[in-house]
């Protein structure tokens, strides 16, 4: 609900740059790895997904808690 949130109060850019930036790198980084270096099973791709999304949680939480959430900047 986070992403939709900063999306509502005007910080679509902020939402935007931290999904394309876990994309790139966990779910598509990690599940070559894991794949194609790694040699794991298809299982292994869900797993980059569960990273990435870890990771936004905690991106996302982190700027909601602060205290600045609402200015103008980012």
């Amino acid at each position: 609900m986070l992403p939709y949130y900063f999306r509502a109060i005007g910080k679509a850019a902020f939402t935007m740059k931290v999904a394309v930036f876990a994309m790139a790198v966990f779910r598509v980084g990690l599940a070559y790895l894991f794949i194609d270096l790694w040699h794991k099973n298809v299982l292994w791709v869900w797993y980059a997904m569960f990273v990435d999304w870890i990771f936004r949680i905690i991106i996302f939480g982190y700027h909601f808690l602060k205290k600045d959430t609402f200015s103008e900047e980012t």
